[in-house]
């Protein structure tokens, strides 16, 4: 028992030693699971704010006007490429931004700190119908790969791994939320049939 209890102690002193050369690295060094705090961030100071609002952004805008079935969700897309995408355009010439929803607060001592997010068409190959959606890439992502570049991530592997974190994460704390979609992409397939996909499942609830 003796020896149990000596042994405990010393791997104690040894976790105790490790804690604290951790804490003492440089912030480079002491990332932890940053995925999991951006995705949180996400939710707690945009997706919170913003969401909430989108049905009545929808009917103030002209987009019910439009003669094309719409999706009054948001999708948020995590995307897992080798750099980050820019507008959805460029990732996909068949997917079109057609209007900007936004939503005004004051929030941090700033007046009407703007929330905004992009409602894109969908074109799709006849017969199916073209739909409209709310969507956009989780720019929490983009802030990783930034750190990427700076160093502060050490590798692509890592990487991966926020990003991972992030979204499962991101899935966790939506759970609650029927308004919001969050669904990862990579780039093996076009990002119109990921959109379609999604719509054709979501579009019939809504009928």
């Amino acid at each position: 028992l003796r020896k149990f209890l000596l042994d405990r102690k010393k791997e104690s002193q040894s976790g105790t030693c490790r804690s604290a050369e951790s804490e003492n690295q440089p912030a480079p060094h002491r990332t932890g699971k940053i995925g999991a705090a951006l995705a949180w961030n996400y939710n707690l100071n945009y997706l919170k704010k913003f969401v909430p609002e989108l049905s009545e952004m929808i009917n103030e805008s002209p987009l019910p006007d439009y003669n094309t079935v719409l999706l009054r969700k948001m999708i948020c897309i995590v995307p897992s490429r080798e750099q980050f995408p820019g507008l959805f355009h460029d990732e996909d010439e068949t997917v079109k931004r057609v209007h900007n929803l936004e939503y005004e607060e004051t929030v941090g001592g700033v007046l009407k700190r703007v929330y905004s997010s992009s409602v894109h068409s969908i074109k799709r190959d006849p017969p199916k119908q073209s739909y409209l959606c709310v969507s956009e890439f989780c720019t929490p992502v983009r802030t990783m790969y930034q750190m990427l570049d700076m160093g502060l991530l050490t590798n692509r592997e890592e990487l991966n791994q926020q990003i991972h974190d992030l979204l499962e994460a991101l899935k966790e704390i939506i759970l609650s939320e029927p308004n919001i979609i969050i669904t990862e992409y990579n780039g093996s397939v076009r990002l119109s049939q990921v959109l379609s996909e999604i719509a054709d499942v979501e579009i019939r609830k809504q009928n």
